[in-house]
């Protein structure tokens, strides 16, 4: 199936639209209390979910995007 989801956000750089498994990405993102970084990289590669401040604990998460159906 497919869903979507309209979240606030703040967006720098280009568009993008990588395609995730939710549960993945669910996983995720409850390992962070309030805000999140993602950092969407270019292709198939790696979404890397951080802490947005510097002062809070260092914890990083990668989810790598579904491929596209052929």
């Amino acid at each position: 199936g497919e869903a979507e989801e309209t979240v606030k956000a703040d967006v720098s750089g280009g568009r993008t639209s990588p395609s995730f498994q939710a549960r993945f990405l669910t996983d995720a993102l409850k390992s962070f209390s309030g805000r999140v970084r993602l950092a969407i990289q270019p292709g198939m590669r790696a979404t890397v979910f951080s802490s947005p401040e510097p002062g809070d604990v260092d914890l990083r998460y990668m989810v790598a995007p579904m491929r596209p159906p052929a």
